[in-house]
C-alpha cells in the first residue's frame, strides 16, 4: 500500500505506525467498509492455532505446540464482528489441528450466528470424537491431508492411525455433501510412486476434489535434512 510505504519513510512516525499497524488498517478496512468503497473477500483463512498431534516433516507451519501469542476466544470473536461487518461470507478454520483448540466449537457457533459460512482444513484425527458437535454446522469446504498409502502415510506423519482417522474424517464429512471435499496430497520423490494406487483409493472415498501439491520450502520443508529424508523414504 502506497500510504504504508510513505509512513514507513518517515523516521518520527515510523514507529508510532508500527506500534498501531494493526488497529489503524482495522479502522481503515471498516472505514472504507461503510461507504461502500471495500469489496469483500470470498473467504478468510484463520490459523486458529499452532498445536498438532502430528509432526509431518513438510509442514509449512512448523506446527506442533502452539504459539504463545495465539488469540484469545474474545479476541476471535472480535475478529469474526469485524469480517461480518466488512461483507465477508465465508469464514476457513486452518492450523495446526484446529480441533486441538478447546474453544473451537464456541468460535464456530459464533461464527454461524454472524451467518459466516464455515470451511475446516484438519488432518481428521478428532473429527469422528467430535461429530456430535461438528456436524451441526453448514460447510462450504471440508479439506484434510493423506500423504499416500496407509502405512506409508502413518510412517510419515508419525502416528499408526493418522490414515484411518483421516479417511474416517472424509467419510463422515462426506455424508453432509458439502460441496467441496477436497484431499491434498504433497508430491515428492518419497511417494511419487504411490500417486497411481492412492488415486483407487480416492476414487472410491468420499472426496470430489483431489490436489497434488508439490513440497514448498517453507516451514520444516526448508530444512535440507528434512528435503533429504523424503527424498529417502
Amino acid at each position: 500500500m502506497d500510504i504504508e510505504r510513505s509512513l514507513l519513510r518517515i523516521p518520527v512516525l515510523k514507529g508510532y505506525y508500527l506500534k498501531k499497524a494493526a488497529k489503524l488498517k482495522r479502522h481503515f478496512c471498516l472505514l472504507l467498509g461503510r461507504f461502500g468503497l471495500l469489496k469483500p473477500f470470498t473467504f478468510v483463512q484463520w490459523l486458529a492455532t499452532y498445536n498438532c498431534n502430528l509432526h509431518c516433516p513438510y509442514c509449512e507451519a512448523s506446527a506442533g505446540k502452539a504459539a504463545e501469542n495465539e488469540l484469545s476466544t474474545g479476541e476471535v470473536k472480535r475478529l469474526i464482528d469485524d469480517l461480518g461487518d466488512m461483507g465477508t461470507k465465508r469464514f476457513l478454520i486452518s492450523g495446526g489441528e484446529p480441533l486441538l483448540r478447546p474453544d473451537v466449537i464456541e468460535i464456530m457457533e459464533y461464527a454461524a450466528r454472524r451467518h459466516l459460512e464455515l470451511g475446516l482444513v484438519t488432518n481428521g484425527f478428532f473429527v469422528e470424537d467430535r461429530w456430535n458437535e461438528l456436524k451441526r454446522f453448514k460447510y462450504f469446504l471440508y479439506f484434510t491431508s493423506i500423504d499416500g498409502t496407509p502405512e506409508y502415510g502413518n510412517r510419515m506423519r508419525g502416528n499408526r492411525e493418522a490414515f484411518q482417522r483421516a479417511m474416517k474424517g472424509l467419510e463422515l464429512f462426506g455424508v453432509l455433501r458439502i460441496p467441496v471435499r477436497m484431499v491434498n496430497t504433497v508430491v515428492h520423490p518419497g511417494n511419487i510412486d504411490q500417486i497411481e494406487r492412492l488415486f483407487k483409493i480416492l476414487k472410491n472415498s468420499p472426496a470430489n476434489f483431489w490436489r497434488l501439491s508439490p513440497i514448498a520450502r517453507v516451514g520444516r520443508a526448508a530444512s535440507e535434512a528434512v528435503t533429504a529424508l523424503l527424498e529417502k523414504n
